[in-house]
């Protein structure tokens, strides 16, 4: 049979080990904690390099769609420019046509002028 003091000496060994298994378990809890602060950490660096690099994306997309438009609309600049050099190409020669035309027109009005008056001369002229 036991003793109270057999019990006791148990009952304070067991206190023991149980504190000292509960000292274990704190310490691994914390263990725990910090390793999970750790992971939480590098998650969240994580997910910021990775909305970083969707921004960046996002923005080079961005950028490129820009550029392709900014190609197309010089490519319609060139194409309207060249447009209206054509066209004023083409007013230019109509224009030098009319003018032609009418310095031809007021050369045989001066021309004929002439005539007429040299017509009148001569017959004005014997009297």
């Amino acid at each position: 049979m036991e003793t109270d003091g057999d019990i006791i000496s148990h009952l304070r060994y067991q206190l023991k080990e149980a504190e000292e298994e509960r000292r274990k378990a704190a310490q691994y809890g914390l263990k725990l904690v910090e390793s999970e602060n750790l992971l939480q950490n590098q998650l969240d660096e994580l997910q910021n390099d990775m909305n970083f690099e969707q921004e960046k994306y996002t923005l080079q997309r961005e950028v490129e769609l820009k550029n392709r438009m900014l190609g197309s609309l010089n490519t319609e600049y060139e194409t309207l420019k060249q447009q209206q050099t054509v066209q004023l190409d083409a007013l230019r020669r109509q224009l030098e046509t009319l003018h032609g035309q009418e310095i031809k027109e007021l050369k045989n009005k001066v021309h004929y002028t002439k005539n007429k008056m040299n017509l009148l001369f001569t017959v004005i002229a014997p009297f």
